[in-house]
């Protein structure tokens, strides 16, 4: 059955989904509203959680034959799948049958999230949700959260099973900040995406499902929305005009982020942070807490700290690599004495036992 509902969404074309998406949520008891030009469905809900998926895909033509291997459970189509999102439709969709939750589906998410962009027009202000979550990511764990630094929201996610990736843009890279709301993007099992051989697995799809609605099933915590936050640092330079007679002020516009501590939890720019083993620490942590190691010069948490007996510091990892070719080094030395050694014992038995290079001759 989940096979056949999958395939009919990735072979409807998007107007058609559109109006059967539609029909569903209305169905359940939801209060849709359209976008202009099929821009976007939305439906609001009872539970503070805003599931959103895109409904284009890359490909021009919705698939013609769609394939499925019931023993891996993956579907494919020589035409190019489109799971990227129409699998994210259908997660949100099978959830919004069991759970009164915000539904949002979006157009133009390949385009630059034109949807998305179109839909916080519209609704400018949160109603009064406490997270959004994305089903658009491949692979089979992933939460990805973009430019959210809300730590202790990430942490929740993971909570349930997911792994924490690297991603570039999805929808809520634009509604999340146009709303301050913390969202993630889940995967939901597709693999080589926008490319014709674009698989899905449906196990690792229905477990992202099953995820959601755990989460769901529970109530709602609220997390202060924390968001990596670009800055323009401006240089000013001067220069002549001499057609005019005047100075004017040219300038170049440099791109930087700021971040929260993971020690401390103050707000700096990262660019005056110091990333130290596996957290981000900002100049007064690392002045306290940290060494640079006078070898690779990389800062190193002083409770690691190594001496070399000469009163320098380096960090555990340089302290191994140079125990490591001292003790090569002295194996080669013991080595060569050792060859030495055999080469003249072996001289000295050519010798003692008679033979001489005048004898041979």
């Amino acid at each position: 059955m989940e096979f056949k509902e999958l395939k009919n969404l990735l072979q409807y074309e998007e107007k058609k989904l559109f109006k059967k998406a539609d029909k569903l949520l209305r169905s359940k008891g939801y209060n849709t509203v359209r976008g202009d030009d099929f821009s976007y469905l939305y439906a609001e809900g009872s539970i503070p959680v805003l599931l959103v998926a895109h409904t284009d895909t890359v490909h021009r033509k919705t698939p013609g034959d769609v394939f499925f291997d019931p023993k891996k459970k993956v579907m494919w189509s020589p035409d190019g799948l489109g799971a990227d999102d129409r699998a994210g439709v259908f997660a949100v969709l099978d959830i919004a049958k069991q759970y009164d939750i915000g539904v949002l589906l979006c157009t133009d998410e390949e385009c630059g999230a034109l949807g998305a962009w179109k839909f916080t027009e519209d609704f400018r202000v949160n109603p009064g949700y406490r997270m959004i979550i994305e089903l658009d990511r491949c692979g089979d764990m992933d939460c990805v959260f973009y430019d959210n630094i809300a730590y202790d929201f990430h942490k929740y996610i993971e909570g349930f099973g997911f792994v924490k990736s690297g991603g570039s843009f999805s929808d809520i890279s634009v509604i999340a900040p146009a709303w301050r709301v913390n969202a993630v993007n889940l995967s939901v099992g597709y693999e080589d995406e926008h490319m014709k051989t674009e698989h899905l697995y449906l196990e690792p799809l229905r477990n992202t499902i099953n995820k959601v609605k755990q989460m769901l099933s529970n109530e709602i915590p609220k997390f202060d929305y924390k968001e990596r936050t670009r800055y323009a640092s401006v240089k000013y330079g001067r220069g002549y005009n001499n057609s005019r007679g005047y100075y004017w002020n040219d300038f170049e516009e440099d791109e930087y982020y700021s971040d929260y501590c993971d020690v401390c939890g103050k707000f700096a720019l990262e660019q005056e942070m110091e990333h130290v083993e596996t957290e981000l620490l900002c100049p007064e942590c690392v002045e306290v807490l940290c060494s640079k190691c006078e070898v690779c010069e990389f800062y190193f948490t002083k409770t690691a700290r190594v001496g070399d007996g000469t009163g320098s510091l380096i960090c555990p990892e340089c302290w191994d690599d140079l125990i490591y070719e001292q003790s090569n080094l002295t194996s080669n030395k013991e080595s060569d004495i050792i060859g030495e050694n055999r080469s003249d014992k072996d001289e000295g038995d050519r010798n003692g036992g008679g033979w001489k290079e005048s004898d041979e001759a």
